[in-house]
Protein backbone atom coordinates (compact mmCIF):
# COMPACT_ATOMS: atom_id res chain seq x y z
CA UNK A 1 0.00 0.00 0.00
CA UNK A 2 1.43 3.38 -0.94
CA UNK A 3 1.10 6.46 0.65
CA UNK A 4 0.38 10.03 -1.68
CA UNK A 5 0.72 13.71 -0.45
CA UNK A 6 -0.67 16.81 -2.08
CA UNK A 7 -0.93 20.29 -0.70
CA UNK A 8 -2.92 23.76 -0.42
CA UNK A 9 -3.65 27.03 0.49
CA UNK A 10 -7.28 25.36 2.06
CA UNK A 11 -9.26 21.46 2.14
CA UNK A 12 -12.69 21.90 1.76
CA UNK A 13 -14.17 18.31 3.05
CA UNK A 14 -17.68 18.67 1.38
CA UNK A 15 -18.78 20.03 -2.04
CA UNK A 16 -22.24 20.53 -1.50
CA UNK A 17 -23.74 24.32 -1.36
CA UNK A 18 -21.96 25.57 1.77
CA UNK A 19 -18.58 23.73 0.13
CA UNK A 20 -18.92 24.46 -3.09
CA UNK A 21 -19.95 28.53 -2.35
CA UNK A 22 -16.96 28.85 0.48
CA UNK A 23 -14.54 27.13 -2.42
CA UNK A 24 -15.81 29.52 -5.25
CA UNK A 25 -15.58 32.88 -3.08
CA UNK A 26 -12.07 31.51 -2.11
CA UNK A 27 -11.08 30.58 -5.46
CA UNK A 28 -12.27 34.58 -6.79
CA UNK A 29 -9.44 35.33 -4.87
CA UNK A 30 -6.83 32.78 -6.46
CA UNK A 31 -6.32 30.56 -3.48
CA UNK A 32 -5.73 27.03 -4.37
CA UNK A 33 -8.86 25.07 -3.05
CA UNK A 34 -9.30 21.05 -2.91
CA UNK A 35 -12.74 19.97 -2.38
CA UNK A 36 -13.53 16.48 -1.43
CA UNK A 37 -16.38 14.68 -1.58
CA UNK A 38 -17.48 11.25 -1.32
CA UNK A 39 -20.66 11.59 -3.46
CA UNK A 40 -19.89 11.79 -6.90
CA UNK A 41 -22.58 14.31 -8.73
CA UNK A 42 -24.94 14.84 -9.65
CA UNK A 43 -26.57 13.02 -6.91
CA UNK A 44 -30.01 13.63 -5.01
CA UNK A 45 -30.09 14.86 -1.40
CA UNK A 46 -33.05 14.61 0.91
CA UNK A 47 -33.83 18.61 1.22
CA UNK A 48 -36.84 20.87 1.48
CA UNK A 49 -35.61 22.23 -1.74
CA UNK A 50 -36.84 26.09 -0.99
CA UNK A 51 -34.16 28.81 -1.32
CA UNK A 52 -35.10 31.80 0.36
CA UNK A 53 -34.55 35.46 -1.55
CA UNK A 54 -31.46 36.03 1.06
CA UNK A 55 -30.20 32.88 -0.74
CA UNK A 56 -31.78 33.46 -4.02
CA UNK A 57 -29.63 37.26 -3.58
CA UNK A 58 -25.87 35.33 -2.95
CA UNK A 59 -27.03 33.03 -5.62
CA UNK A 60 -26.83 35.89 -8.01
CA UNK A 61 -23.66 38.00 -6.59
CA UNK A 62 -22.30 34.54 -7.45
CA UNK A 63 -23.59 35.08 -10.95
CA UNK A 64 -25.23 31.84 -11.40
CA UNK A 65 -29.02 33.07 -11.61
CA UNK A 66 -27.94 33.16 -15.33
CA UNK A 67 -26.74 29.92 -15.58
CA UNK A 68 -30.03 28.13 -14.57
CA UNK A 69 -31.36 26.36 -17.60
CA UNK A 70 -35.28 26.93 -18.55
CA UNK A 71 -37.81 24.97 -16.48
CA UNK A 72 -34.84 24.14 -13.53
CA UNK A 73 -35.84 26.55 -11.02
CA UNK A 74 -39.62 27.99 -9.93
CA UNK A 75 -39.98 30.92 -8.21
CA UNK A 76 -42.74 31.40 -5.34
CA UNK A 77 -43.61 34.60 -4.00
CA UNK A 78 -44.83 33.95 -0.47
CA UNK A 79 -45.75 31.09 2.21
CA UNK A 80 -49.42 30.02 3.27
CA UNK A 81 -49.55 28.35 6.54
CA UNK A 82 -52.67 26.01 7.59
CA UNK A 83 -53.00 23.97 10.67
CA UNK A 84 -55.02 20.63 10.90
CA UNK A 85 -58.38 22.46 11.07
CA UNK A 86 -58.18 23.96 7.55
CA UNK A 87 -57.58 27.49 8.72
CA UNK A 88 -54.99 29.35 6.95
CA UNK A 89 -53.20 32.27 6.58
CA UNK A 90 -50.76 33.43 3.61
CA UNK A 91 -48.40 35.86 3.61
CA UNK A 92 -46.24 37.42 0.11
CA UNK A 93 -42.46 38.71 0.03
CA UNK A 94 -42.22 42.58 -0.01
CA UNK A 95 -42.06 44.05 -3.31
CA UNK A 96 -38.85 45.90 -2.14
CA UNK A 97 -37.08 42.36 -2.16
CA UNK A 98 -34.18 41.84 -4.65
CA UNK A 99 -36.10 38.62 -5.70
CA UNK A 100 -38.56 35.75 -4.49
CA UNK A 101 -37.53 32.53 -3.24
CA UNK A 102 -36.80 29.58 -5.74
CA UNK A 103 -37.67 26.32 -5.47
CA UNK A 104 -34.81 24.38 -7.47
CA UNK A 105 -34.10 20.68 -6.85
CA UNK A 106 -31.12 19.39 -5.18
CA UNK A 107 -29.98 17.29 -7.79
CA UNK A 108 -29.28 20.51 -9.71
CA UNK A 109 -28.16 23.12 -7.54
CA UNK A 110 -25.55 21.20 -5.51
CA UNK A 111 -24.29 20.22 -9.27
CA UNK A 112 -24.51 24.00 -10.60
CA UNK A 113 -22.78 25.06 -7.77
CA UNK A 114 -20.10 22.62 -7.68
CA UNK A 115 -19.02 23.18 -11.55
CA UNK A 116 -19.30 26.45 -10.73
CA UNK A 117 -16.42 26.28 -7.93
CA UNK A 118 -14.51 23.91 -10.37
CA UNK A 119 -14.57 26.09 -13.44
CA UNK A 120 -11.90 28.30 -12.15
CA UNK A 121 -8.22 27.81 -12.44
CA UNK A 122 -7.44 27.21 -8.54
CA UNK A 123 -10.03 25.37 -6.80
CA UNK A 124 -9.53 21.35 -7.89
CA UNK A 125 -12.44 18.72 -7.13
CA UNK A 126 -12.00 15.22 -6.31
CA UNK A 127 -15.53 12.93 -5.87
CA UNK A 128 -15.85 9.91 -4.89
CA UNK A 129 -13.11 9.80 -2.32
CA UNK A 130 -13.96 9.21 1.70
CA UNK A 131 -12.16 11.10 4.53
CA UNK A 132 -10.75 8.69 6.94
CA UNK A 133 -9.20 10.95 9.13
CA UNK A 134 -8.01 14.39 10.06
CA UNK A 135 -4.28 14.99 10.38
CA UNK A 136 -2.41 17.09 12.69
CA UNK A 137 0.66 18.54 12.93
CA UNK A 138 2.12 20.51 16.11
CA UNK A 139 -1.38 20.23 17.79
CA UNK A 140 -3.72 21.50 15.19
CA UNK A 141 -5.59 20.49 12.22
CA UNK A 142 -3.21 20.19 8.92
CA UNK A 143 -5.40 18.57 6.51
CA UNK A 144 -7.04 15.01 5.79
CA UNK A 145 -6.77 11.99 4.77
CA UNK A 146 -9.01 9.67 2.16
CA UNK A 147 -9.69 7.09 0.09
CA UNK A 148 -11.14 6.73 -3.22
CA UNK A 149 -14.47 5.14 -2.79
CA UNK A 150 -15.36 1.67 -5.01
CA UNK A 151 -11.34 0.79 -5.21
CA UNK A 152 -10.36 -2.31 -3.39
CA UNK A 153 -7.12 -1.59 -1.55
CA UNK A 154 -6.97 2.17 -2.70
CA UNK A 155 -3.90 3.87 -1.32
CA UNK A 156 -4.75 6.47 1.47
CA UNK A 157 -3.90 9.89 0.15
CA UNK A 158 -3.02 12.69 2.47
CA UNK A 159 -3.60 16.14 1.47
CA UNK A 160 -2.16 18.64 3.51
CA UNK A 161 -3.46 22.93 4.21
CA UNK A 162 -2.89 25.73 6.41
CA UNK A 163 -6.49 25.93 6.75
CA UNK A 164 -9.49 22.87 6.59
CA UNK A 165 -13.02 23.46 6.03
CA UNK A 166 -15.23 21.11 7.61
CA UNK A 167 -18.71 21.30 5.22
CA UNK A 168 -19.59 17.66 5.34
CA UNK A 169 -23.06 18.03 6.61
CA UNK A 170 -24.85 17.27 10.09
CA UNK A 171 -23.01 14.33 10.90
CA UNK A 172 -19.09 15.92 10.17
CA UNK A 173 -15.92 13.92 10.64
CA UNK A 174 -14.97 17.29 12.40
CA UNK A 175 -17.10 16.80 14.98
CA UNK A 176 -15.48 14.00 16.58
CA UNK A 177 -12.49 16.70 17.12
CA UNK A 178 -11.96 17.12 20.83
CA UNK A 179 -13.20 20.08 21.78
CA UNK A 180 -16.25 20.42 19.32
CA UNK A 181 -19.31 20.07 21.44
CA UNK A 182 -22.39 19.12 19.36
CA UNK A 183 -26.06 19.29 20.60
CA UNK A 184 -28.88 17.64 19.86
CA UNK A 185 -32.18 18.45 20.08
CA UNK A 186 -34.35 16.92 23.04
CA UNK A 187 -37.24 16.10 20.17
CA UNK A 188 -35.70 13.92 17.21
CA UNK A 189 -37.00 14.80 13.89
CA UNK A 190 -36.94 13.55 10.46
CA UNK A 191 -36.70 14.46 7.33
CA UNK A 192 -38.34 12.70 3.96
CA UNK A 193 -38.55 13.82 0.81
CA UNK A 194 -39.88 13.17 -2.80
CA UNK A 195 -41.55 14.17 -5.77
CA UNK A 196 -45.14 14.19 -6.94
CA UNK A 197 -46.31 15.02 -10.56
CA UNK A 198 -50.37 15.26 -10.96
CA UNK A 199 -50.20 16.85 -7.89
CA UNK A 200 -53.37 19.42 -7.95
CA UNK A 201 -53.90 23.36 -7.38
CA UNK A 202 -50.12 24.51 -7.36
CA UNK A 203 -49.63 27.90 -6.65
CA UNK A 204 -46.68 30.70 -6.44
CA UNK A 205 -46.71 30.04 -2.97
CA UNK A 206 -44.84 27.10 -0.66
CA UNK A 207 -47.17 25.73 1.93
CA UNK A 208 -46.61 24.47 4.95
CA UNK A 209 -49.42 22.12 6.65
CA UNK A 210 -48.87 21.09 10.20
CA UNK A 211 -49.95 18.61 12.60
CA UNK A 212 -48.73 18.03 16.32
CA UNK A 213 -46.61 15.39 15.21
CA UNK A 214 -44.79 16.59 12.27
CA UNK A 215 -45.23 19.07 8.99
CA UNK A 216 -45.49 18.60 5.63
CA UNK A 217 -44.29 21.43 2.50
CA UNK A 218 -45.72 21.29 -0.92
CA UNK A 219 -43.30 23.26 -2.90
CA UNK A 220 -44.30 23.15 -6.76
CA UNK A 221 -41.44 22.40 -9.52
CA UNK A 222 -43.62 23.34 -12.36
CA UNK A 223 -47.23 23.42 -13.13
CA UNK A 224 -47.91 20.14 -11.65
CA UNK A 225 -45.15 18.47 -10.29
CA UNK A 226 -43.74 19.62 -6.62
CA UNK A 227 -41.75 18.48 -3.40
CA UNK A 228 -43.26 17.05 -1.05
CA UNK A 229 -41.21 17.37 2.60
CA UNK A 230 -41.95 15.68 5.48
CA UNK A 231 -40.53 16.72 8.53
CA UNK A 232 -41.56 14.40 11.31
CA UNK A 233 -41.34 12.77 15.30
CA UNK A 234 -39.28 10.24 15.59
CA UNK A 235 -42.70 8.23 16.49
CA UNK A 236 -44.28 9.54 13.10
CA UNK A 237 -40.97 7.29 11.28
CA UNK A 238 -42.44 3.91 12.36
CA UNK A 239 -44.74 3.16 9.59
CA UNK A 240 -41.65 4.13 6.97
CA UNK A 241 -39.69 1.19 8.98
CA UNK A 242 -41.69 -1.16 8.09
CA UNK A 243 -42.49 -0.36 4.45
CA UNK A 244 -41.04 2.73 3.49
CA UNK A 245 -43.44 3.52 0.41
CA UNK A 246 -46.43 2.21 2.45
CA UNK A 247 -45.29 4.40 5.17
CA UNK A 248 -44.49 7.24 2.23
CA UNK A 249 -48.41 7.27 1.08
CA UNK A 250 -49.54 6.60 4.54
CA UNK A 251 -48.26 9.54 6.06
CA UNK A 252 -49.53 11.98 3.24
CA UNK A 253 -53.06 10.98 3.47
CA UNK A 254 -52.82 11.55 7.50
CA UNK A 255 -52.73 15.55 6.13
CA UNK A 256 -56.58 15.46 5.52
CA UNK A 257 -56.48 19.07 3.12
CA UNK A 258 -53.61 17.29 0.72
CA UNK A 259 -55.51 14.08 0.46
CA UNK A 260 -57.57 15.04 -2.68
CA UNK A 261 -55.53 16.88 -4.18
CA UNK A 262 -53.29 13.55 -4.37
CA UNK A 263 -55.64 11.42 -6.31
CA UNK A 264 -54.24 11.52 -9.33
CA UNK A 265 -50.71 11.56 -8.16
CA UNK A 266 -47.97 9.41 -9.05
CA UNK A 267 -44.02 9.48 -7.29
CA UNK A 268 -41.30 10.77 -9.86
CA UNK A 269 -38.32 10.73 -7.62
CA UNK A 270 -36.84 8.30 -4.95
CA UNK A 271 -38.31 9.00 -1.40
CA UNK A 272 -34.88 10.01 0.53
CA UNK A 273 -34.77 10.56 4.38
CA UNK A 274 -32.42 12.04 6.55
CA UNK A 275 -31.98 12.80 10.64
CA UNK A 276 -32.11 14.02 13.34
CA UNK A 277 -32.48 17.45 12.37
CA UNK A 278 -31.39 20.33 13.88
CA UNK A 279 -27.76 21.01 15.81
CA UNK A 280 -25.97 23.20 17.61
CA UNK A 281 -22.15 23.08 17.22
CA UNK A 282 -19.28 25.03 19.08
CA UNK A 283 -17.06 25.97 18.92
CA UNK A 284 -17.70 25.80 15.46
CA UNK A 285 -13.84 26.08 14.57
CA UNK A 286 -10.40 25.46 15.92
CA UNK A 287 -6.29 25.61 15.11
CA UNK A 288 -5.84 25.03 11.74
CA UNK A 289 -9.73 24.05 11.05
CA UNK A 290 -13.30 25.41 10.82
CA UNK A 291 -16.89 24.86 9.62
CA UNK A 292 -19.45 25.82 7.65
CA UNK A 293 -23.17 24.53 6.48
CA UNK A 294 -24.65 22.44 8.12
CA UNK A 295 -21.58 21.28 9.93
CA UNK A 296 -21.35 24.44 11.96
CA UNK A 297 -24.89 23.82 13.48
CA UNK A 298 -28.35 22.97 11.53
CA UNK A 299 -31.08 25.26 12.31
CA UNK A 300 -34.89 23.40 12.54
CA UNK A 301 -35.46 23.17 8.80
CA UNK A 302 -38.73 24.52 9.76
CA UNK A 303 -38.10 28.00 9.31
CA UNK A 304 -36.83 26.84 5.49
CA UNK A 305 -33.43 28.66 5.66
CA UNK A 306 -31.18 26.20 5.92
CA UNK A 307 -29.71 26.53 2.41
CA UNK A 308 -29.19 30.57 2.44
CA UNK A 309 -27.78 30.50 5.87
CA UNK A 310 -25.22 28.05 4.12
CA UNK A 311 -24.84 30.39 1.38
CA UNK A 312 -24.49 33.24 3.70
CA UNK A 313 -21.97 31.58 5.85
CA UNK A 314 -19.71 30.38 3.10
CA UNK A 315 -19.07 33.92 1.97
CA UNK A 316 -18.13 35.18 5.84
CA UNK A 317 -16.16 32.04 6.34
CA UNK A 318 -14.14 32.59 3.02
CA UNK A 319 -13.91 36.28 4.29
CA UNK A 320 -12.36 35.20 7.39
CA UNK A 321 -9.74 32.82 5.19
CA UNK A 322 -8.93 35.87 3.47
CA UNK A 323 -7.89 37.38 6.39
CA UNK A 324 -6.05 34.63 8.44
CA UNK A 325 -3.65 34.34 5.20
CA UNK A 326 -3.29 38.06 5.37
CA UNK A 327 -2.39 38.02 9.23
CA UNK A 328 -0.43 34.82 8.97
CA UNK A 329 -2.42 33.32 11.70
CA UNK A 330 -4.42 30.07 11.43
CA UNK A 331 -5.11 29.41 15.38
CA UNK A 332 -8.47 29.22 16.91
CA UNK A 333 -8.12 33.23 18.36
CA UNK A 334 -8.53 33.73 14.58
CA UNK A 335 -11.59 32.58 13.38
CA UNK A 336 -13.21 34.01 17.20
CA UNK A 337 -14.75 36.82 14.61
CA UNK A 338 -16.09 34.00 12.03
CA UNK A 339 -17.94 32.30 14.63
CA UNK A 340 -19.33 35.29 16.03
CA UNK A 341 -20.21 36.30 13.25
CA UNK A 342 -22.27 32.94 12.18
CA UNK A 343 -23.88 33.02 15.17
CA UNK A 344 -25.53 35.99 15.52
CA UNK A 345 -26.53 35.14 11.67
CA UNK A 346 -28.49 32.23 12.93
CA UNK A 347 -29.54 33.44 16.21
CA UNK A 348 -32.71 34.84 14.94
CA UNK A 349 -33.53 31.97 13.04
CA UNK A 350 -33.33 29.39 15.71
CA UNK A 351 -35.54 31.25 17.69
CA UNK A 352 -38.13 31.27 15.09
CA UNK A 353 -37.59 27.67 14.89
CA UNK A 354 -37.91 27.15 18.76
CA UNK A 355 -41.31 29.33 18.31
CA UNK A 356 -42.78 27.34 15.45
CA UNK A 357 -42.04 23.85 16.71
CA UNK A 358 -43.52 24.93 19.99
CA UNK A 359 -46.24 25.92 17.91
CA UNK A 360 -46.31 22.55 15.90
CA UNK A 361 -46.53 20.72 19.36
CA UNK A 362 -49.45 22.68 20.69
CA UNK A 363 -52.06 22.50 17.87
CA UNK A 364 -54.88 24.74 19.54
CA UNK A 365 -52.16 27.43 20.15
CA UNK A 366 -51.11 26.96 16.62
CA UNK A 367 -54.92 27.28 15.46
CA UNK A 368 -54.96 30.73 17.69
CA UNK A 369 -51.97 31.96 16.54
CA UNK A 370 -52.96 31.48 12.65
CA UNK A 371 -56.30 33.18 12.89
CA UNK A 372 -54.53 36.22 14.89
CA UNK A 373 -51.86 36.60 11.90
CA UNK A 374 -55.39 36.67 9.49
CA UNK A 375 -57.00 39.35 11.31
CA UNK A 376 -53.66 41.28 11.88
CA UNK A 377 -51.55 40.37 8.28
CA UNK A 378 -48.80 42.82 8.74
CA UNK A 379 -46.79 40.86 11.74
CA UNK A 380 -46.90 37.85 9.28
CA UNK A 381 -45.19 40.63 6.16
CA UNK A 382 -42.79 41.50 9.08
CA UNK A 383 -41.43 37.91 9.30
CA UNK A 384 -41.46 37.35 5.30
CA UNK A 385 -39.70 40.52 4.97
CA UNK A 386 -36.87 39.11 7.02
CA UNK A 387 -37.07 36.27 5.31
CA UNK A 388 -36.49 38.35 1.80
CA UNK A 389 -33.46 39.98 3.69
CA UNK A 390 -34.70 43.30 4.58
CA UNK A 391 -32.50 43.96 7.91
CA UNK A 392 -29.79 41.26 6.81
CA UNK A 393 -26.54 42.28 5.90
Amino acid sequence: MGRHESSYDVIIVGGSVAGAATAWWLGQRGFHVLILDRARFPRDKPCGEGLMPTGVKVLSEMGLLSQLRPGEARPFYGIRFYDRHGCQVAGTFPQSAASPGLVIRRLSLDALLLRHAASLPSVDVRQGVRVTRILHRDGRVCGVAGRVMGVEQADEEQFFAPVTIGADGLHSVFHRLPGVRVRRPRRLRFGVTAHLRGVEGLGTEVEVITQSWGELYLAAQDEDAALVALLLDREAMRPFVRDQEAGFWQTLHAFPLLAERLSGSERISPILATGPLGSRVWPCFGDGFLLVGDSAGAVDPITGEGMSLSLRSARIAARAVVEAFRAGDFGARRWMGYGTARRSMARPLTRVADFMLFLSRHQRLAHWTIQALGRRPSALQRLLALAAGEGHS
